[in-house]
């Protein structure tokens, strides 16, 4: 799909397995923390031809008030934009 392309998600996120081994808990985190490889997805965009918007996108646990769960995003939204503009040119 990456000739097609107009925008990039990026949204990542860290898969650990359940400790009965049954299952798997899928958390968000900050963008180059988790199992996505942001290098590779644009790499393969710009080699298709395409020069697409890489669109942050957090998916933030929610922690005990609404205050705490706004702060982390705050948090995870600074380290992910520091660590995409590694490999988006300005």
């Amino acid at each position: 799909m990456a000739p097609y392309a107009l925008n990039s998600r990026v949204k990542d996120s860290i898969i650990r397995r359940v400790s009965s081994q049954m299952g798997f808990v899928v958390t968000g985190c900050a963008a180059g923390r988790g199992g996505l490889n942001v290098p590779w997805l644009l790499e393969r965009l710009r080699a298709a031809g395409r020069d697409v918007n890489a669109i942050l996108e957090l998916w933030t646990p929610c922690g005990p008030t609404l205050d705490v769960t706004m702060a982390q995003g705050q948090v995870w939204a600074e380290a992910s934009i520091r660590y995409q503009r590694q490999f988006i040119p300005h």
